[in-house]
């Protein structure tokens, strides 16, 4: 019985519990809003009740602060006098009183309790506690000098926090100094170091922090006995800028002090900097590192980076010199001959096949060398894929359909489910697309749709529906077999042909629903040879007479890299993204559009 008793008791007593949980968290609520909605008389009465019930200081300090909202100047300080006696070792109570003072404009009284606050500042939750509440209060001097004394007193070097509290008042040269100590002490948390930094260079619109960021490492770095933690962070400032001759430099530097130390760094380097087309940074990275000879890890990858500039250089150039790009065939087949074929110089095999093919018209060489790394027994799968996938682009240009079919399928068979698969695949049916098999290169389209490569779904969604839109209705499909024409021949890169058979197109089928593809086509020709004028004329025309077909937001995305990569005019680029943006919505290209419109919008604001 007596068990009993007690159960129906805990219960009752539970309950009453819960239901005054429950109603002190409707007054907090309440309380909250009516202090956001500035009704301070209403919530002082809430917030005294909840601090009565739950003796919290969050509490006091809402109910304070209603106070002297209210301007009970005198009554705030009185209640808060009352804490100060009672809880003598909490010295945030003497900063409470202080900022009353301010409010009420008796500064000489708020000097008074701030100072006597820091001056009995003796263990580390005191000034944890103390320069919270100074902060909160907005008083970052005291809380500097809070967190100065205790670093004084060698309670904690308070970098971070230090850091952080410079940061709020844009005090960027004594913040940047904290963290720089920090990355002296402990080298490990580079990371985090670099996280904060880049936190702040992509806030920095003025580029304040920046300079400062770089003149303090400049700085640093001539110290003696300087970590070699702040060349490695220069680096990496000049890296996160673009700046990749200055980034060499340094990293030049730091190798001679420790040879062998930076060849990872510079090769990366070397390669990040072709990807941002400084082609001259990053042949001198590579230079660096082949003059080091065959001991360096990276010898044979820079040599082969060194072939990459190269070819770049020379494709890069509105006309190409036969004499140079015979030269450059030369490179390639000496440098392949001193290296070997290998998985490191495979690329360099590629590159030297289309070389030969598409700019020196020598398909017999490519397919030749091709051919010879295809049947070597000790090369991997994945190589005699790429090779083949490569070869089957020479007998494309050859004008050997059937062969080039039978390497695509060779290759789709032997990589099912991975992305040289898939391109393999597409590559197929874009043959069948080519010799009139629309039905069944569609078929091979929308399987290719679920492809995990982005590019490859994106173009197979592009041919399906450009094939549907095309042959509905027309049965003899003779505008479409006419422009699949001319996209074989833009494959072989016989432009003029090409040409030919659109402008006859346009003629013969003004209205129908090719048209659109055939200027997009004729665009893709010109931006080709590098006649950027002309490409623009046409990508133009489809962004103006055809907004609603298929290819509207994929001119305005060339049109914008066309203005922005090749005539360095991002303003004019910037529109173009921002059209795509906002009137296609929709579009498969819009996460690129508003990657290089962030990042166009960056540099120039």
């Amino acid at each position: 019985m007596k068990r009993i008793f007690f159960i129906v008791i805990f219960l009752f007593l539970s309950s009453c519990f819960l239901h005054a949980q429950e109603d002190l968290g409707k007054e907090i609520r309440l309380a909250h809003q009516y202090y956001r909605e500035k009704e301070f008389d209403k919530a002082e009465l809430l917030y005294s009740k909840i601090y009565t019930a739950t003796q919290a200081k969050v509490y006091f300090n809402y109910y304070t602060s209603c106070l002297t909202e209210q301007g009970k100047f005198e009554e705030a300080e009185k209640i808060i006098k009352k804490q100060i006696r009672k809880h003598k070792k909490d010295l945030s109570y003497l900063i409470n009183l202080g900022y009353v003072y301010k409010l009420h404009n008796e500064f000489s009284d708020c000097e008074k309790q701030y100072q006597s606050a820091l001056n009995q500042v003796s263990t580390h939750a005191n000034v944890r506690s103390l320069a919270h509440t100074f902060q909160q209060y907005g008083e970052y001097e005291y809380a500097e000098k809070v967190y100065l004394k205790g670093r004084k007193l060698n309670l904690k070097k308070y970098r971070q926090e230090l850091a952080q509290l410079y940061a709020v008042q844009k005090k960027y040269t004594p913040m940047i100094s904290e963290y720089l100590d920090i990355l002296k002490e402990e080298p490990r948390r580079n990371r985090q170091v670099q996280n904060n930094m880049q936190y702040y260079m992509d806030k920095d619109a003025g580029g304040d922090f920046s300079e400062i960021l770089r003149r303090s490492l400049l700085k640093r770095i001539q110290m003696k006995d300087a970590p070699t933690t702040y060349n490695h962070l220069l680096i990496w400032y000049y890296l996160q800028k673009k700046e990749f001759d200055g980034a060499l430099l340094q990293a030049k530097a730091l190798d001679r002090r420790f040879p062998g130390s930076e060849d990872k760094e510079i090769f990366e380097l070397a390669e990040t900097a072709k990807i941002h087309n400084d082609l001259n940074t990053s042949e001198n990275a590579y230079n660096y590192i082949v003059e080091k000879g065959k001991t360096s890890h990276y010898y044979v990858r820079s040599r082969v980076g060194l072939l990459d500039i190269a070819f770049l250089k020379m494709t890069q150039k509105s006309t190409q010199d036969l004499q140079e790009l015979e030269n450059l065939e030369q490179q390639y087949i000496q440098t392949l001959h001193e290296l070997g074929i290998n998985k490191q110089t495979m690329q360099s095999v590629i590159k030297l096949s289309k070389l030969q093919t598409f700019y020196l018209n020598k398909p017999e060489n490519a397919e030749k060398i091709l051919t010879e790394v295809i049947e070597m027994k000790e090369v991997p799968p994945s190589i005699t894929a790429e090779c083949k996938i490569a070869l089957g682009d020479v007998l494309v240009y050859s004008n050997d359909l059937d062969y080039a079919a039978l390497i695509y399928a060779q290759v789709e068979k032997a990589n099912r489910g991975n992305t040289r698969g898939d391109l393999a695949k597409f590559k197929k049916a874009k043959l069948a697309y080519f010799i009139n098999d629309f039905r069944w290169a569609k078929a091979q389209f929308n399987a290719l749709k679920v492809s995990t490569s982005k590019p490859i779904a994106n173009d197979a969604i592009f041919y399906s529906v450009m094939i549907a839109d095309n042959t509905e209705g027309d049965s003899l499909q003779t505008a479409l077999k006419a422009y699949a024409q001319a996209e074989l021949l833009v494959e072989r890169r016989k432009y003029t042909e090409a040409e030919n058979i659109l402008d006859s197109l346009l003629v013969g089928f003004s209205f129908h629903a090719i048209a659109d593809e055939a200027y997009f086509l004729k665009a893709e020709i010109f931006s080709r040879i590098k006649a950027y004028p002309e490409a623009i004329k046409y990508y133009q025309k489809v962004v103006s007479d055809f907004p609603e077909d298929i290819l509207a937001d994929a001119a305005l995305l060339k049109l914008g890299i066309l203005y922005e990569e090749h005539l360095q005019q991002e303003n004019e680029a910037s529109t173009h993204y921002k059209k795509l943006i906002l009137e296609y919505p929709e579009s498969i290209y819009v996460s690129e559009a508003r990657r290089r419109f962030r990042k166009i919008r960056k540099k120039t604001s």
